[in-house]
């Protein structure tokens, strides 16, 4: 049997943050399959934020080439840090974070995103 169509066999547990753990699953079986590289960015990227200008909200999309830990933050045009938006671990693939900004004021902002050695920056707009 090919190699990448072979089926593989695992048992799962759970462990919570008190180190009390789950039971052992059944088996469960994994069947490998064929994944379309071309759903994988090559590059980490900030693109376009749409729609901008806004009221109240905006789709910050991004895209991540392998795992990463991603920050992405927003600042007012004083240069101060008024929101994390995303701090974390981000898997391969293309990924959306709306940022509702109901709360804040009229004004430019900017929306700041880095991974690993890529950083980059977008002016949006908030027109209330």
């Amino acid at each position: 049997i090919d190699e990448e169509y072979r089926d593989h066999y695992y048992s799962v547990s759970s462990e919570d943050y008190n180190g009390n753990e789950s039971d052992i699953s059944n088996t469960v079986t994994f069947s490998s399959m064929n994944i379309d590289n071309s759903l994988i960015p090559t590059e980490f990227s900030l693109q376009s934020i749409y729609p901008n200008p806004f009221n109240p909200q905006t789709n910050i999309t991004f895209s991540v080439p392998e795992y990463s830990k991603v920050l992405l933050e927003v600042y007012d045009i004083n240069g101060n840090n008024i929101n994390v938006l995303l701090s974390g671990s981000m898997s391969p693939g293309y990924h959306t974070v709306v940022w509702n900004a109901t709360s804040s004021p009229s004004g430019v902002y900017f929306i700041k995103m880095q991974a690993e050695d890529y950083i980059s920056t977008q002016k949006v707009m908030l027109v209330k």
